[in-house]
């Protein structure tokens, strides 16, 4: 092996970054040039032969291919998409010519083509299974190579030109340090541009020709085929440095993935999250699909289609998936008589349009109030948008006279979202999106009016707010019915002519982050986060976060891979499995800032973020300001006791797991004996006393996957104390914890003092699982380090009957004492209440939930248990339901029932044969003609003190099992012990 060449290199130019993508079990690798080419070479392994030998290294292509780019782009996201084409330069020289003067050939490869809109800087590769798709930072207006949009619907780069599309007097550019996507074919070992179907005369995939005889078809009239053009991604913001990440995210419904971009917004200090729905055709759908379900609770998590059609359960038409309108998450709260100081900034506002919009959602618990004022109403552009005594909303102009009142009264208690638009000197005031009042205005309120939540500029305890506030939005235009029909979907930050956007989704802190480029965050002050209840939905298409690392700066490129967490489980006769859980994703970048303990001034040290993967494809929600703590390779201990304990730890945990392994591996064989000697009379006793050790052995191979588990968290936290002198045969270092959001989605992040760089750092899943963080160093080096994505779960015992329940922990991360449970007696002998605390997850109430062990487990892990058809709604007001016949049994108070589909719980009990019933909570008048049925548990009656904190999937902290228990065993009351420690802490 030693005179055998394992490595492949190529020396004929020189190549400053690269990239590699797995297609299919083909790898493709990608390198730019120190002048903006980019090109390909293909690993394949497909032309295997004697006389090339078996290592790797010789079935590369003998040279790197010059990657094919279009010599069309399109931006699809424009209000009126148009594809462009690119200048055509003869080789050799700059200047634009006109294509019929040049054969193919004299073509520039470089600056006829997108190639040429390729800045310097790290590109990405994605592979969707079909097509390779390559990413790439474009070149910014004002480079020498950059285009620019003609008056003829084309593109040019040339300075004497005097046709050019013109913005406030500059020129157009078609891409501006934009992010562009490409995709390719990969056809043996050469990848080829993808064939497009367009109209044949228009040429434009978008529209046909005047006339109605344009037809679609993959070439034009004079028989010239039409490739996929370079696509601008127009929603995403401007690049610097290659800092971006895309990467493809697996959901629930099989075949459908969503595309998530990470995005290093330099101007703003922040990177931007930004998800939307993979298209049919594999590109990016910031619109979103609407999909079908069927009309029956019962059949909707088996029913899902992308088209309406027929529920085959029913034979009814399918029906729209309603939109989850628990994103608003949370809102702030006001007091009474508690002088809140909400202040928006209104800095740096853009000169007014002549119109603007003021927007809220605002549920008031008590009549009057101001919602939105300006500091100083007394200036002529002042004004106040309130709730009069009669719940009515109201607008007024104090210093110029004008006044409107709303025809419409909120319901107390009630969100309901107001919009005053003023556009010139009329204002209009809406409720829910319906126009309530209308009236001239001498002077309007501009953009820069709104300027306090909750209170007047002079503060007043009987003209505050007593109530919730959320979704806060001012335009600096005039929007009309149609555009309020957004009210309730979560907006990006950055619609045109939007100045203001507060989500007041923080659920903590003095900060409420303005989404809009440019602008300074609210100060909130006297008012408290709560849980909202507005109806406000993200929607399937684009969706926006934002989040900054807390006293640093990312510089350069950013990395991320989807990985799965492994467990192990035990898969009989002695052998232990392991298996795939969890989808997560690792982020990665390089970020200047003060050096950590230890280091260096001027390193650019790496910063990591994992994130928890939800079902439908979006990463758990992460803080606005994200705080990182450094991590590294820590010194000895010099407490010899603490050497000591740690030791007898591992030595303990390794006699565990021998033992354990002894009684397992033993297992076959005694079974294979009792199945030979069962049957033998003289042998009973024989047979009698290896049955009875039978459980011990089913015991120990059950617990082999946490036997190993213990031995290597011993093994780390050794090597840990000792500097890795002992213990493990690598120090691991624990990723701290950053979040847990409001669906129970954990987040953990650290600034790697052992890692510094001032490249672009690379993630890859290695051949054992594990995720491997490559990155270059300064001085020529190349380093990589492990991040291990094989966990168990900390686990704790609940005592019921004679048995116990195990409790494991959501968060792999989590050891004992970061979580407890206790039982506590419930309004009647066979209910009890529980209360899960968590410090990082809060503190969660479940009242009345059933002692069985069996329906105890069901409640808190979330599995939904159908009852008993109860009847059919024949009307329904608010909390109020009749039903179309008579009950056939006793419903007794706080019993859980669903209404269609929604769970609610009997206020009052219902003996056999009454009709009417009554409800805890109301919103059931639309439900005429659905089925109620019994259920096992209302979780609208569960309790979290997390602010939008949802328990409607049982507890985000722990999950609960029943091996081993009787489904009947009463749990009794009491604490929750200790169980087993996870693998690692993440």
């Amino acid at each position: 092996m030693r005179d055998k060449a394992l490595v492949k290199s190529y020396r004929d130019r020189t190549y400053v970054s690269t990239a590699m993508v797995r297609h299919n079990g083909t790898t493709v690798a990608f390198a730019m040039d120190d002048r903006r080419r980019i090109y390909y070479n293909v690993l394949d392994l497909e032309q295997a032969s004697a006389a090339k030998g078996e290592l790797d290294a010789a079935y590369w292509n003998a040279e790197p291919a010059l990657l094919p780019f279009p010599t069309e782009f399109v931006d699809p996201f424009a209000d009126a998409p148009v594809v462009y084409g690119m200048p055509v330069v003869k080789a050799g020289g700059t200047a634009e010519v006109r294509p019929q003067e040049l054969f193919g050939a004299e073509t520039d490869p470089f600056l006829s083509t997108t190639a040429r809109l390729t800045e310097a800087a790290p590109i990405q590769v994605v592979s969707d299974g079909r097509y390779v798709l390559v990413f790439r930072q474009s070149i910014a207006s004002g480079h020498g190579d950059a285009v620019y949009r003609t008056a003829g619907n084309a593109l040019s780069g040339d300075a004497a030109r005097s046709n050019y599309v013109l913005a406030g007097g500059a020129k157009v550019p078609a891409a501006d340090a934009s992010l562009l996507c490409d995709r390719f074919v990969l056809v043996g070992s050469k990848l080829k541009p993808v064939v497009e179907a367009r109209y044949q005369r228009s040429r434009s995939k978008y529209t046909p020709a005047a006339g109605g005889s344009d037809t679609l078809g993959t070439r034009d009239m004079d028989g010239k085929q039409f490739y996929e053009p370079t696509v601008k991604l127009s929603f995403v913001p401007r690049l610097t440095g290659g800092g971006f990440a895309v990467m493809l995210l697996p959901t629930e419904v099989e075949g459908v993935s969503r595309w998530q971009l990470f995005v290093n917004n330099a101007a703003e200090k922040r990177i931007e999250s930004l998800n939307c729905e993979r298209t049919d055709d594999g590109l990016f759908d910031v619109t979103g699909t609407q999909l079908w379900t069927s009309p029956d609770p019962k059949f909707r998590r088996s029913v899902l289609e992308r088209e309406p059609g027929t529920d085959p359960n029913t034979g009814r038409p399918l029906v729209p998936v309603p939109a989850t309108t628990d994103r608003a998450g949370t809102a702030l709260q006001f007091y009474p008589n508690v002088r809140p100081e909400v202040r928006i900034a209104v800095d740096a506002m853009p000169a007014p349009s002549g119109g603007a919009t003021f927007e809220v959602w605002v549920r008031p618990t008590a009549p009057g109030g101001t919602v939105l004022a300006s500091l100083d109403e007394s200036a002529p552009t002042g004004f106040r948008l309130g709730i009069n005594s009669q719940y009515q909303p109201y607008a007024i102009g104090a210093s110029q006279g004008w006044q409107l009142t709303g025809s419409r009264a909120l319901t107390a208690g009630v969100f309901a979202h107001l919009a005053l638009v003023v556009n010139g000197l009329e204002a209009v005031l809406y409720v829910d999106g319906v126009e309530t009042a209308r009236t001239t205005v001498s002077t309007a309120p501009v953009p820069a009016s709104a300027q306090l939540l909750g209170r007047q500029g002079t503060w007043d305890p009987a003209t505050g707010l007593v109530g919730d506030i959320d979704e806060v939005r001012v335009w600096n235009r005039a929007r009309t019915a149609a555009d309020l029909a957004d009210r309730g979907r979560r907006l990006l930050g950055t619609e045109s002519g939007l100045v203001t956007y507060l989500r007041l989704d923080e659920g903590a802190g003095l900060v409420a982050a303005n989404l809009v480029d440019r602008r300074r965050d609210a100060a909130v002050n006297g008012a408290a986060w709560t849980t909202s209840e507005a109806p406000v939905s993200d929607g399937p298409g684009l969706s926006r976060d934002l989040f900054a690392i807390k006293g640093r700066e990312v510089v350069g490129g950013l990395a991320a891979t989807l990985y799965y967490q492994q467990e192990q489980q035990s898969s009989g006769y002695g052998t232990v499995a392991t298996e795939k859980r969890q989808a997560r994703m690792l982020l990665a970048c390089a970020t200047s800032g003060p050096p950590p303990q230890g280091s260096a001034a001027g390193r650019n040290h790496l910063c990591t973020i994992d994130l928890a993967l939800g079902r439908g494809g979006r990463l758990a929600a992460l803080p606005r300001e994200v705080v990182l703590d450094p991590i590294g390779v820590p010194e000895p201990t010099k407490d010899l006791d603490l050497l000591a304990a740690a030791e007898a730890k591992v030595n303990a945990a390794r006699a565990q797991l021998g033992a354990d392994w002894k009684l397992a591996d033993d297992l076959p064989a005694t079974l294979n004996y009792l199945n030979s000697i069962w049957n033998m009379g003289f042998r009973r006793a024989q047979r009698d006393r290896l049955v009875q050790t039978l459980p011990e052995m089913f015991a120990a191979q059950a617990r082999l996957g946490q036997d190993r588990a213990e031995v290597a968290a011993a093994e780390a936290d050794l090597a840990a104390l000792s500097g890795g002198m002992r213990g493990g045969a690598d120090v691991v270092l624990p990723m701290p914890r950053i979040a847990v959001d409001r669906a129970g989605l954990s987040a953990y992040g650290a600034l790697l003092t052992f890692a510094w760089t001032n490249g672009a750092p690379s993630l890859l899943d290695s051949a054992n699982g594990d995720v491997v963080l490559y990155y270059p160093g300064v001085d020529g080096q190349f380093f990589s380090a492990y991040y291990p994505t094989t966990v168990s779960r900390a686990t704790r015992r609940l005592t019921a009957g004679v048995g116990a329940l195990t409790l494991v922990s959501r968060d792999p991360g989590a050891r004992t004492g970061d979580f407890s449970l206790t039982v506590s007696p419930g309004t009647s002998a066979s209910l009890c209440t529980v209360e899960v605390v968590s410090a990082a997850a809060g503190t969660e109430r479940f009242p009345d939930v059933p002692r069985a062990a069996a329906d105890f487990a069901r409640v808190l892990s979330g599995r939904r248990v159908q009852g008993a058809l109860l009847g059919k709604v024949a009307t329904a007001q608010d909390a109020a339901v009749d039903l179309a016949e008579p009950l056939s049994r006793n419903l007794p108070q706080g019993a859980a029932v669903t209404v269609g589909g929604r769970l609610r719980t009997v206020k009052a009990a219902v003996a056999a044969g009454g009709r009417k019933i009554t409800l805890t909570t109301g919103g059931l008048s639309d439900t005429a003609g659905t089925d109620m049925y019994g259920a096992l548990y209302d979780y609208g009656r569960a309790t979290c003190s997390v602010p939008g904190a949802s328990l409607s999937a049982g507890s985000r902290i722990v999950g609960v099992t029943i091996a081993g228990v009787s489904p009947d065993e009463k749990v009794a009351d009491g604490w929750a012990t200790d169980g087993a420690q996870p693998l690692l802490a993440r």
